[in-house]
């Protein structure tokens, strides 16, 4: 009867220490963390280039938006600006004054109640 006892606690003790001695090796820890870290770099990396990306795309329609504006601006120079600028020329010419195409601008500009 003394024997029963005894011997369920040594294989206890021989299952409890197996694990720590087989399975405490450097190396299997190191694979497990590994991939961890494989995942993790990856999804770091995803996370910038989709970062990046989302910048590239902001950053073209900006542009296109300011193309856009640009071109608005050529509309309305061409269309209302230009016109009172050959207006106010012949006014100049007429009393022998010349202006700069800088100033003529402005002048347009001044009677059209644009601000520059």
């Amino acid at each position: 009867m003394f024997l029963s006892i005894i011997r369920p606690a040594s294989r206890f003790a021989v299952t409890n220490l197996a694990p720590r001695v087989v399975g405490g090796t450097s190396t299997s820890v190191r694979f497990f963390g590994l991939g961890d870290e494989l995942k993790k770099k990856e999804s770091v990396e995803e996370a910038r280039y989709v970062r990046e990306q989302e910048q590239k795309f902001l950053e073209n329609k900006k542009a296109e938006k300011a193309a856009a504006a640009h071109e608005q601006e050529l509309v309305v120079f061409e269309e209302v600006v230009a016109p009172a600028m050959v207006e106010c020329q012949e006014v100049l010419k007429v009393s022998g004054d010349s202006v700069s195409d800088a100033g003529l601008e402005a002048l347009a500009k001044w009677k059209l109640g644009m601000k520059k």
